[in-house]
């Protein structure tokens, strides 16, 4: 095995473990020169996504590899928020055109072509989940519920519950623990409806 293959078999469980993608500082840091990278990116092995951020293979870019690219370039504690967690975490069919990313609110990432990048506040939400990060699902839904038409919010909370992604339990203790919320009303009474076994749109 030659020395290039080497590093390349040993950035191979990061790139695996994030859809593929990998920042140049990564690649660095498991032994992959500038020059390597170069080459891989000439011969077509690797692509480049955005600047100082690849893709270890060819391929188009998956969802994953997407949502994946997203975080890394909001940097630390940033995470996928709205339709993209909703389709991370299974109860969204769409593959959304916009990959939300979750930042600290401090912090003011580049505009970048098919990523919407939402400065939060700490507190308001939970810990992030999953790889890549995302929202919980709770807050998931309660986020895509905050500006939703009415019949929009039924859809997405028995979506989440019929799919066990979710209870009807976690769903009020989230809400719960938020100050403010514009549809409050409708899901308390919503999530009661669900907790005595309503299951779908249609029922409500």
């Amino acid at each position: 095995m030659s020395a290039s293959s080497a590093v390349l078999q040993a950035l191979r469980p990061l790139a695996d473990l994030q859809s593929g993608v990998v920042t140049r500082e990564q690649a660095v840091a498991h032994g992959v020169s500038p020059r390597v990278v170069a080459r891989l990116l000439d011969e077509g092995h690797w692509r480049r996504l955005e600047p100082g951020l690849f893709l270890t293979t060819g391929d188009e870019p998956t969802f994953g590899a997407r949502a994946w690219a997203g975080t890394l370039l909001g940097g630390d504690a940033s995470r996928a928020g709205g339709l993209a967690a909703a389709r991370l975490h299974g109860f969204n069919e769409d593959i959304p055109n916009l990959v939300t990313v979750l930042v600290p609110h401090a912090r003011r990432p580049a505009p970048r072509r098919g990523y919407e990048f939402v400065r939060e506040r700490p507190g308001v939400r939970g810990r992030s989940v999953g790889a890549p990060p995302r929202t919980s699902a709770e807050d998931t839904v309660l986020d895509l519920c905050t500006t939703a038409l009415p019949e929009d919010v039924v859809g997405w909370v028995t979506l989440a519950v019929e799919r066990r992604r979710t209870t009807s339990k976690r769903l009020r203790r989230t809400l719960q623990g938020r100050d403010r919320h514009p549809r409050r009303e409708l899901l308390e009474g919503l999530l009661a409806d669900v907790a005595v076994g309503v299951r779908s749109p249609l029922e409500l």
